[in-house]
């Protein structure tokens, strides 16, 4: 699994956590946007919203990821916010997840989760990008549509009940 910061990129494995300074482009597993895939559906954005946080989520949550994480040759893309950072993480390296095909980005503030959000799903490179958000305007949510068409991916924003 990949985690990146703005300065720091953290590699997961069942067994390990490094850390590296350089922050440097992963390449895509595929970027096949004209072929389908066998379980392709159509690039849209939907949205979740939980009683609490993630981590408390985890018998609803886990086998999400897990399927996804293992349903594509595109990344499984995530993106977190500060609020959620700590113990998303460690919910997500003791997760049952295909590490290899999964990872994770964080912000700083809802504008760069945003922001981060719609560069993810228009790059091409993953199949599904899951972005932990509080409230999706119209507007937002109308970018988020045309970057996930783009891109040819799905996307989840998941939100807490107190924010929504």
């Amino acid at each position: 699994m990949l985690y990146r910061t703005s300065s720091e990129r953290h590699n997961f494995s069942a067994s390990s956590f490094q850390t590296n300074k350089v922050c440097n482009n992963r390449p895509p597993l595929k970027k096949t946007l004209s072929g389908k895939t066998k379980n392709s559906l159509k690039p849209s954005i939907n949205e979740l919203i939980l009683s609490g946080q993630p981590w408390q989520a985890e018998q609803l949550l886990t086998p999400i990821l897990s399927q996804l994480s293992s349903d594509s040759d595109r990344w499984l893309t995530l993106i977190l916010t500060d609020k959620s950072d700590n113990r998303t993480l460690h919910w997500l390296k003791n997760c049952d997840l295909n590490h290899d095909k999964v990872q994770i980005f964080s912000s700083n503030n809802i504008n760069q989760t945003l922001e981060l959000t719609r560069k993810a799903l228009a790059s091409g490179t993953s199949h599904t990008v899951i972005s932990w958000l509080g409230h999706l305007d119209k507007g937002w949510l109308s970018k988020l549509e045309s970057a996930a068409r783009n891109g040819q991916c799905q996307g989840l924003a998941i939100r807490s009940r107190q924010v929504a």
